[in-house]
């Protein structure tokens, strides 16, 4: 049984062989165009685990969004007012808000009060964000262009 695989775009092609008395060799030949290595199955399996598990490492790593600003949708007194006052807009302006948005809350206490903001999305660029704004004022519902925060709710 004879297994080629070409390994990325590095012009390195892993041959593995399996003897009928099943001994394992390594080989390496150097032709002018590619570089072949003939490897034992047992090499080829500890390769594939390593790639394995960095591509598993890169897939869970957190990453950071890379937004600047957001769109500021409301400021309610409470938490529960926060789902309520979207839902309203969702039914108000529904191609907007369609699928699963960007919605983020933002805490402030601005004399002794505890206020919360629901912004709208996630935008690396102000002009992008003030378009999307004019979008939604089209719609009927008041908004502005805001900092982004990264505090991610889920209705």
């Amino acid at each position: 049984m004879v297994l080629l695989t070409v390994s990325g775009c590095s012009n390195e092609l892993l041959l593995s062989s399996t003897v009928n008395s099943m001994q394992s060799f390594a080989l390496r030949l150097i032709d002018p165009i590619f570089q072949i290595n003939v490897k034992t199955s047992s090499e080829l399996q500890s390769t594939a685990t390593q790639k394995n598990t960095l591509t598993t490492a890169a897939i869970l790593a957190p990453t950071k969004p890379n937004y600047t600003f957001a769109l500021q949708l409301a400021s309610v007194s409470s938490e529960t007012a926060i789902e309520v006052t979207f839902h309203k807009m969702a039914k108000q302006a529904p191609s907007i808000f369609q699928g699963k948005p960007i919605l983020n809350v933002e805490v402030a206490d601005v004399h002794d009060r505890t206020f919360y903001r629901l912004k709208f999305g996630g935008y690396k660029y102000l002009k992008n964000a003030k378009a999307d704004c004019a979008a939604i004022k089209r719609q009927g519902i008041d908004c502005w262009v805001s900092k982004y925060t990264d505090n991610r709710i889920y209705f």
